[in-house]
Order: structure tokens, then sequence, then C-alpha cells
């Protein structure tokens, strides 16, 4: 059987080599695919257009992808072709996403030449819902439990795991990142929001919302839980005092929990409806946004008191919270006016104020690339880069319905997206 896909794409990086201006040379690629490697018939091609013939060889479903464009899944003996035209030289990931993403199961192309005039009428490009993002989609991971709303996520570095919390279903996905599969699912958080993991000990941390506490998981299954007040959202961990503070946002309160013993400790009283929480190594302290007030409270975490209450004028209804805190910057978004602002942890001042998609909720940030992601109810994702000491736009779109949970890896500086749709937990690169 045969499956053809053609796609043109035009790509960008720098380095020569002589093809003439408007006139693309057509190079032919033969690829096949089995388990568990991928083999070009060459590896190193000029700029212009290359033709890649996909043949599946093995007996699993494979497909190639390049640019983060991708054939469809071909079964065993299935063939697919995917048109490239490459305008710039460079060097090019390749992968199948169908795939563990091991060393088999990717490679680099290198494209050599001058670059290509792209004015010529042949040029085509393929264009998707984030073309004005500065993102480029690498693989569509598939999710347990149907299509239903999805919440906050958190990464463990050290495993390679993304825990992902699927609030509709009352679970957790497990996600290795590495090979990009679901590898468990964790039952019994019912309603859940917030989850964060904490290598540190070795454990996950999630709030069953509905039911008015916050878990511990072990492995893949809870092992003990603590009241959390009556709307368990998002929560922090303090490294120094191995606690948890879990906002209850319908409660306005934050709820302290000792994470060794889940035991509650206490409860500080905010004033007003408690939005995310950000622990900040700098002071050693705890940031929660409180709606209403429209302030950025500041808590010491032993004893748990409120030391601070700064002021966030231009925000209405402060929600999210991220922090770069080498720089001394937090970041806030606003539910009900959809702003980002900028607040500088030095001088305890709002410096700037942007617009972002309608209802701005999850933020997260890629400290070695200085970039922010802003995920919105909406399904708008906004993406500012840090510049000295503020932030300067370089693309908003819509992503997807109700893509409003965002997360990075910043070794890879991949990002996550989980998506209703499918569901799945869409991976994009910086493009």
């Amino acid at each position: 059987m045969r499956v053809v896909a053609a796609l043109l794409i035009a790509a960008a990086v720098a380095v020569g080599f002589s093809v003439a201006p408007g006139s693309p040379r057509e190079t032919q690629v033969s690829v096949h695919e089995s388990e568990w490697k991928i083999v070009l018939s060459t590896n190193t091609v000029p700029v212009g257009t290359v033709v890649f013939t996909v043949t599946n060889d093995g007996a699993e479903l494979h497909d190639f992808s390049i640019l983060g464009r991708t054939t469809p899944p071909l079964g065993p003996g299935q063939t697919a072709t995917l048109t490239v035209t490459f305008t710039q030289p460079g060097k090019y990931e390749y992968v199948s996403t169908r795939d563990d993403v091991d060393v088999e199961m990717y490679g680099t192309l290198t494209v050599v030449g001058s670059p290509l005039a792209t004015t010529t009428a042949t040029t085509a490009k393929t264009t998707t819902a984030a073309d004005s993002l500065p993102l480029v989609r690498v693989a569509d991971v598939p999710l347990p439990d149907g299509s239903s709303r999805f919440d906050y996520q958190s990464l463990d570095p050290t495993r390679g795991r993304l825990y992902v919390a699927h609030l509709g279903a009352g679970t957790i996905a497990v996600v290795d990142v590495r090979r990009r599969k679901v590898v468990g699912d964790v039952h019994g958080v019912p309603g859940v929001h917030g989850v964060i993991a904490v290598p540190s000990l070795g454990r996950v941390f999630a709030t069953a919302t509905d039911a008015g506490k916050v878990a511990v998981i072990r492995g893949m299954s809870v092992a003990a839980t603590a009241p959390a007040g009556s709307y368990p959202d998002g929560l922090a961990f303090d490294p120094v005092h191995a606690r948890l503070f879990v906002s209850d946002e319908h409660g306005d309160a934050e709820i302290v929990v000792d994470a060794r013993r889940m035991r509650a400790l206490g409860r500080v009283a905010l004033g007003g409806e408690a939005g995310n929480v950000q622990y900040d190594p700098g002071s050693r302290r705890m940031l929660v946004a409180v709606a209403g007030r429209e302030q950025l409270v500041e808590l010491a975490t032993k004893p748990a008191r409120i030391v601070a209450r700064r002021p966030l004028p231009g925000c209405k209804g402060a929600h999210g919270v991220h922090l770069d805190p080498s720089r001394r910057l937090a970041f806030v978004a606003c539910e009900d006016d959809a702003r980002l602002l900028v607040f500088d942890l030095r001088t305890h001042h709002v410096t700037a104020s942007f617009v972002v998609g309608d209802a701005p909720d999850v933020l997260d940030f890629d400290p070695g690339l200085r970039r922010l992601y802003v995920a919105a109810e909406s399904g708008v994702v906004a993406v500012f880069d840090e510049r000295g000491r503020t932030l300067v736009k370089v693309g908003q779109a819509l992503l997807a319905p109700h893509a409003h949970s965002v997360a990075v890896d910043p070794a890879t500086h991949l990002v996550y997206f989980p998506l209703e749709d499918g569901p799945v937990l869409r991976v994009l690169r910086p493009g």
C-alpha cells in the first residue's frame, strides 16, 4: 500500500556552497525505517528541494519527521513521500515521533550550499495555528483517560518524567519525556489541579481538589493525603523546611503541610482569592497572587505568616505567577483583564504590562533561553523573551482550544501543552 504526503517547508540557518538563485535543485533521498533504526541513503544534501521517500521495513508503526513536519504513520510495507525545500544550509534533526527517541531513532541531516532565493512560484508553506508563534511542532504524545480538562504539569528532570494533571479524569499522566511515551497513570486524585515533583524527596504531590486534600504519590499510586482547605489548587515546595504551601482558592488562604509526614501545619488567611504560589529561593519566601486585593503577597515559611503585601496596579484577577529568581523578577498573569505584569523583586514595583490571551492561566519560564510562556484559557499562547530586566513579546497566537497549561524542559528547551482534542500532549521546540 502507498501513502503520499507532500509538504513544502521553508527552513532557516546559515553557511555556504553555491546554487543558482531562483532555481532550486531537487535531491532524492531514500529513508528506510525498522526496529530500531532509520537509514538514509545520504546524510548530506545541497540547498534546495529534497524529496524523502520513506519506507517502513519493520513490523511496527513508524513515521518520519523533520522540522516538526511529519509523514502519516506508516504500517509495515507502507511508503510516504515528504518534500522539503531547504532555503538555508545548516543541520536539521530528523526523528520517528512514534518510537523511543534514543540513538537509533533520530539523526541529523546536513544541508550545504549558499542560501537559496525563496521568491520562486514553486515554493509553498504549510501553515498551522501556531505559525505566528516561535515554536515548531515535534510530536503529539497520546494521553489516556479520554478528552476532558487538563491542568498543571510538573517536570522531574532527574528522571525525565513529566506529570500532567488530568482534572476531568481525576488522574495524573506520567510521561517519559525522553521516550515520549506515557509510562504511568495515577488514579485516585479527584479533581486534580496542582502537581509538583520534588526530586529531593523522591515524591510527587498533587491537589485532590474535589476531596479537599493534598496527596503524596509514590511510584504510580497515592500513598497518603492531608487536609488542604475547601478548594486546593496550585502548590509550591519549601526545600529549606520541607513544607508544602497549597493555595486554597475558595478559602482565601494558603494551607501549610509537612511534606515528609503529610500533616497539616496551619493556615494563612490572605483576604482574597488565592492564586498560584511560587517559592523564591532568593528570599526563601513564598509569593502568592491574591485576586480581589490584586496583590503579590510575600509569606515567610517558618513560622508561616504574611510579611508583605505588594500592590499590582493595572491587574484584575491576579492568578498565575512565575519567577526568574536569578534576575529578581516575578511575572504575574491577570485573568480578568488579560494582562501580564513584570514585577521587580528588588524595588517591589510593577515595571511593565502586556496584553496576552483572554483568561491567562499557567506560566512557565525557560532560564537558559530567558523565555517566558503564558498559556490562556482561550487557547492563546503568548511568548516573551527577557531582555535586560523587562520582556519583549516575540509571538502570540491561538495554539488550540483550552491550551491553558504549559511546561518547559530547561535542558532540551522543549515545550509541552496537554490538549483535550485527542487527547494529546503536544511537544514543540523553539523555532
